[in-house]
């Protein structure tokens, strides 16, 4: 039983990081109604440049967060800015080419300068475990996951409270009447995006610590992403929360009590069970 236990709580603990991951697609979304198809490629960028400030320098992970945050928090803006603004009136199936466009070239990019073998780290707090009553808990696990809760914290407040965050969500319950009171709806578009890109400096900067990566990760984080978005709910804040901690679960007792091999089988599945059972997620209410 305490196996069983601590087999569910290490799949909170990755579930939470799933949640940060899919809420950088849920808010360029929820704002734009865009899907950014680079939303991988741009996680594992960060991940890699990650590892590789560890591996030549040593820099502790962590200590870049602020400086990737920055860096992404640019390239998301720019991004949009310059180039998906321009999409936003053409049709969905163009918005649906030129944005994988992007992810492949993306792709390419960081095949080019990272080459295709997987890239992992190995920090001096990596193979730290330590009980939590009768539960032995990896303390990497726990200390991605408490990143992911303030992270996510920090985004609520940032929406719910500030002046931009504001403005933002006016933009998504009715563009017209924004731009009516004096909103610039582009720039705020940018800065969405924007934040996304510091969501997924962040989770990069997580996912480098708890698997391995490589440029070819990125699609299938990205897919990844989709399905925790769709199983939580697109239009609630919460929801990539809710939907990442499902599948966290859903996948470690999957590899618990069969092989890993098969954890794909399981999401897909859930994705099917909930499109059937609730199309719109589990949450429904715009946060």
């Amino acid at each position: 039983m305490i196996s069983i236990l601590t087999v569910g709580i290490n799949g909170l603990l990755m579930g939470l990081v799933y949640g940060l991951m899919a809420l950088g697609l849920s808010v360029v979304f929820g704002v734009t109604r865009i899907i950014n198809f680079a939303h991988g490629e741009m996680l594992v960028l960060s991940a890699l440049i990650t590892t590789i400030c560890y591996q030549t320098w040593g820099i502790n992970p962590l200590l870049l967060l602020p400086f990737l945050s920055v860096a992404l928090f640019a390239a998301g803006y720019g991004l949009q800015r310059h180039l998906i603004n321009r999409l936003l009136n053409i049709s969905d199936h163009g918005q649906f080419i030129a944005l994988m466009a992007i992810g492949i070239i993306l792709l390419n990019v960081e095949l080019c300068f990272f080459g295709s073998q997987p890239q992992s780290i190995i920090t001096s707090y990596s193979l730290y475990s330590f009980h939590i009553g009768p539960f032995l808990i990896d303390f990497i696990r726990i200390l991605a996951a408490a990143v992911a809760l303030v992270t996510t914290f920090i985004l609520f407040l940032f929406f719910r409270y500030t002046s931009t965050g504001t403005a933002i969500r006016a933009c998504v319950d009715n563009r017209s009447a924004a731009k009516v009171i004096g909103l610039n709806d582009q720039r705020l578009y940018a800065i969405s995006f924007g934040v996304s890109g510091i969501v997924l400096a962040i989770s990069g900067c997580l996912f480098s610590l708890l698997m391995d990566i490589s440029p070819q990760t990125g699609p299938q984080l990205t897919l990844l992403s989709f399905i925790i978005v769709i199983i939580g709910g697109m239009t609630h804040q919460a929801g990539p929360l809710v939907g990442g901690i499902i599948l966290g679960i859903a996948e470690a007792y999957t590899a618990f009590y069969a092989q890993s091999s098969f954890k794909s089988l399981i999401s897909f599945g859930l994705l099917i069970i909930i499109l059937l059972i609730k199309p719109q997620g589990l949450l429904t209410r715009r946060a």
